[in-house]
């Protein structure tokens, strides 16, 4: 026979158990990762690589120099030098090692010369070329493709000049083999695809009205064809974009979208509340996403090559988040204003760049 007082409570005990298995649900376990080093840097590291083999790690955190770390031993192998007058300061994706660690690029804004990418050799560091653009464009991003055939970039274009804002140049010769123009879309960030079919790029598109929304665009990297839009996304001129390494997700970190031009020139948020979401590239549908709350200076995000793992990460004390690949499950959290995150290509290694400082971790 059961207790009346017990009877009374039930529905009171059924929802905290709910709630705390929620709770239990979404609490850290034990930590995934442990940190193996530090690494000094100057200021706000804004961008990180690591070389295929992992035993390299680029950082940027000079707008003037790039430093190549042998980071194992705590030393600057190398300091490369953009070009003069260059800033990085709006560039999602600085520089990129090619796939064979072959060559190093790095891309800025404002180079002497009309510069917006400088490419090196990685075995003497020797500067290959400089790929110039004179119709006033910058670059926002750069990847190479899978493959190392190509190098791609984009561009927020003056729209009265009309070129490429996704530029494809070939690693042969260096030369423009292939462009889009995609004005009034004005991409700022770029990801391509693990299996190198699909390029994705996240940026703004302003309407005959004056409005604008954020959005993702998906294209072909054999012809530039368009494959799909993802409408009413977070604001990726300070985020990022990350392919899962099976090529069916694709997630995004930036911030939350606003229109300056709405509500009578006051402004408002618009689209989707998430400064993080995975989306489904076969449909567009979102499968998860997260807002984090108060704007954040800069996203980052990344997969770790084996899937089992999502970073994501935030400056002005944001911290960095480890989760389970899915983004349903939070595994753990690294207490640190991330201006950057990188996962190394072939190994169980991670690399968070703050204020002044950078740490490797390595999954456990």
């Amino acid at each position: 026979m059961h207790n009346r007082s017990t009877l009374t409570n039930l529905p009171f005990l059924l929802l905290f158990a709910l709630a705390w298995a929620s709770a239990a649900q979404c609490a850290p376990d034990t930590n995934v990762a442990s940190r193996v080093v530090d690494l000094d840097e100057t200021i706000l590291v804004r961008g990180l690589d690591f070389s295929p083999d992992g035993t390299l790690l680029a950082a940027a955190s000079s707008f003037e120099t790039i430093n190549i770390w042998n980071w194992r031993e705590k030393r600057v192998v190398r300091k490369l030098e953009k070009t003069a007058g260059a800033s990085s300061g709006l560039t999602t994706r600085p520089m990129r090692f090619s796939p064979d660690g072959t060559y190093f690029a790095t891309c800025h804004d404002g180079g002497k010369g009309e510069v917006v990418i400088r490419v090196w050799r990685t075995d003497t560091w020797a500067i290959v070329t400089d790929i110039g653009d004179p119709i006033l464009g910058g670059c926002s991003a750069i990847d190479f493709t899978p493959d190392g055939q190509y190098l791609v970039r984009t561009t927020m274009r003056n729209p009265n000049r009309p070129a490429c804002t996704l530029c494809i140049y070939s690693t042969r010769d260096w030369t423009l083999k292939r462009g889009l123009s995609t004005i009034p879309f004005y991409p700022s960030a770029l990801a391509i695809s693990p299996d190198g079919a699909l390029i994705a790029m996240g940026g703004t598109s302003f309407q005959p009205s004056g409005s604008q929304t954020e959005e993702i665009r998906i294209v072909n990297t054999e012809d530039t064809g368009s494959v799909r839009v993802i409408p009413e996304t977070m604001a990726l001129h300070f985020g990022q974009l990350s392919w899962s390494p099976d090529s069916k997700r694709l997630a995004a970190a930036g911030r939350r979208a606003w229109d300056g031009g709405a509500n009578g020139g006051h402004g408002q948020f618009t689209g989707a509340p998430d400064n993080f979401a995975i989306f489904e590239v076969a449909t567009g549908r979102k499968l998860s996403g997260e807002q984090w709350g108060k704007q954040v200076s800069r996203y980052s995000l990344a997969f770790s090559p084996d899937g089992r793992y999502l970073l994501e990460g935030g400056t002005d004390g944001s911290g960095v988040k480890i989760w389970d690949n899915q983004h349903m499950r939070l595994l753990q959290g690294i207490d640190v204003s991330a201006g950057s995150v990188s996962a190394a290509r072939g190994g169980p290694y991670f690399a968070v760049g703050s204020e002044g400082k950078i740490t490797v971790w390595k999954f456990e």
